[in-house]
């Protein structure tokens, strides 16, 4: 082969590499939850939405219950949901 060409070789491996990557990403994304028993988990990321760069809305499910929070630089705020019940 000649050499001018040895790039194209090494662009085609590269582009392999990256294929075979971003597939392994997917499919890890999509068995992600079914690779942990769904009985077990107590708490639950079930949606979120990007308010701003800073500052997003989350729904947690935590034993059953759904909770609203807010995220933001300054903290975590519950929105709306049941306070929980302080421990003794």
């Amino acid at each position: 082969m000649p050499e001018g060409l040895a790039w194209l070789d090494h662009l085609l491996a590269l582009g392999v590499v990256v294929a075979l990557l971003l597939g392994a990403a997917h499919l890890l994304a999509r068995w992600r939850g079914r690779l942990v028993a769904r009985g077990s988990l107590r708490l639950q990321h079930v949606e979120s939405l990007g308010l701003d760069p800073r500052s997003r809305l989350v729904v947690v499910r935590w034993d059953g219950r759904e909770l609203l929070l807010g995220v933001s630089a300054a903290g975590v705020t519950l929105l709306a949901g049941d306070r929980p019940e302080p421990r003794p």
